[in-house]
């Protein structure tokens, strides 16, 4: 790598880190402006439960009475009358259960950081190509100014020649979204994925599960499904399993599940199932006296699967490791398998789509001669954000006469002619 390469790899880094810092900044802080009484509150609720939790370890009481008193700024008599302390002791535990100012100020600011810092890595994986095409306009825009882009050229060195090296980095940058996706955001997945509103949730978050379908015929229903990369768990589950005629002829139950990745299957905790009897085929006749213990319900609703159709951004938070499994699981379902596929394909005609964007934005800079580059940096704007636009609405609506592959390099099938008609148009 020469002199000149290295110098122009420099500028266009320079002006990379500061694109990406200020578009973070701002994205941050407008975030947090429409939407500041979120974070005040989960700062609050935070900093209360981690007080509550110190008084239980303290007191030996229940963490639901500490709460609730707590809630509810009880004063020193009503605690006294709670708990069955004497007045002094009353009277600390009603002010410890109050957090301090700077305990809720510690909490807000660290849900801030909580929150934004994941988000992150999805704004640089979304925004990538258009980040890196604007950080070559500055780039190419200040040495024209300079008048340093017309002194290689009248050197003989080519404009191709001054474009390669943003080529080559422009491209390992794009290329950088892939181990984020693959490797980072999957870690991240369980925060990525909840919202604002979420954050006020002391407890680990759960949703209700009702008659999920494993793509054959077996209804899943769960009062409460917790989900967490280490951990996943099922409770109020009832299992309803169908006959030819689609008619249930087992209902399972178990207080609670826990999902065993080595058998593929839920582990039922007190589990049992309930047939109907010879005499009676109706489900109505089922009673508990007929229960005999079930131990173990082998299926493909997986806890990803279950993630993945309660929210249908989950996937897009996955690595291609889980997602290829999800592509022939009949419990994703036709529909969802065609879409996990399209999202596999998608990441990389993504990183090609962002390469073409760098490419047709290098006409409107490389020149000969000297130009306007405000009226130039407005034509390249408008193109390459709507070039870049029209290829992420194609990939994340597409077509549907179109296989999910097909539909997924769609964009760059498109915009491949055009940035090689455009790159041969710049004069050397």
């Amino acid at each position: 790598m020469n002199v000149l390469s290295r110098y122009i790899i420099k500028q266009f880094l320079i002006n990379f880190v500061i694109l990406f810092a200020v578009m973070m900044l701002l994205f941050m802080l407008v975030d947090f402006i429409l939407d500041v009484d979120e974070f005040f509150v989960a700062g609050q609720r935070w900093s209360q439960h981690y007080a509550v939790m110190e008084q239980v370890e303290q007191t030996g009481a229940g963490y639901d009475t500490l709460e609730r008193l707590a809630r509810d700024e009880a004063s020193a008599t009503r605690v006294m009358q709670e708990l069955g302390v004497d007045r002094a002791e009353a009277q600390r535990i009603a002010e410890a259960l109050q957090p301090g100012a700077w305990a809720v100020a510690w909490e807000t600011v660290y849900r801030v950081f909580d929150y934004y810092g994941p988000l992150i890595l999805m704004i640089y994986v979304f925004f990538s190509g258009l980040l890196v095409t604007a950080a070559m306009g500055f780039t190419y825009a200040g040495l024209s100014r300079t008048r340093e882009l017309t002194a290689m050229v009248s050197s003989g060195i080519s404009l191709y020649r001054v474009a390669t090296p943003v080529l080559v980095v422009g491209a390992l940058l794009n290329a950088v979204t892939l181990p984020i996706q693959e490797f980072l955001i999957p870690q991240l997945a369980h925060q990525l994925s909840r919202g604002k509103s979420e954050l006020k949730d002391v407890r680990r978050r759960s949703v209700g599960i009702q008659f999920v379908s494993d793509g054959e015929r077996d209804l899943l229903n769960a009062e409460q499904f917790f989900f967490d990369p280490e951990r996943s768990r099922l409770e109020g589950v009832v299992i309803q399993r169908r006959d030819d005629l689609m008619m249930t002829d087992q209902r399972i139950s178990a207080p609670q599940a826990e999902w065993d990745q080595d058998q593929g299957g839920w582990r039922l905790i007190n589990g049992y199932v309930v047939r109907p009897s010879a005499s009676d085929p109706g489900v109505s006749s089922l009673t508990l006296a007929e229960a005999e213990p079930y131990e173990f319900f082998e299926t493909e609703l997986t806890p990803t699967v279950l993630q993945a159709r309660r929210a249908t951004s989950y996937p897009y938070l996955l690595p291609m490791s889980q997602l290829r499994p999800m592509q022939t699981n009949p419990a994703v379902g036709p529909k969802n398998q065609q879409r996990i596929t399209k999202i596999v394909w998608g990441r990389f005609s993504l990183l090609v789509l962002n390469v073409l964007v760098l490419v047709i934005g290098l006409p409107f800079f490389l020149s000969r001669s000297p130009t306007n580059l405000l009226v130039q940096g407005v034509k390249a704007a408008g193109v390459c954000i709507g070039a870049w636009a029209g290829g992420i609405v194609m990939l994340q609506g597409g077509a549907d006469w179109l296989p999910p592959v097909a539909a997924a390099w769609l964009p760059v099938v498109i915009y491949l002619p055009i940035s090689a008609w455009l790159l041969q148009t710049i004069k050397t």
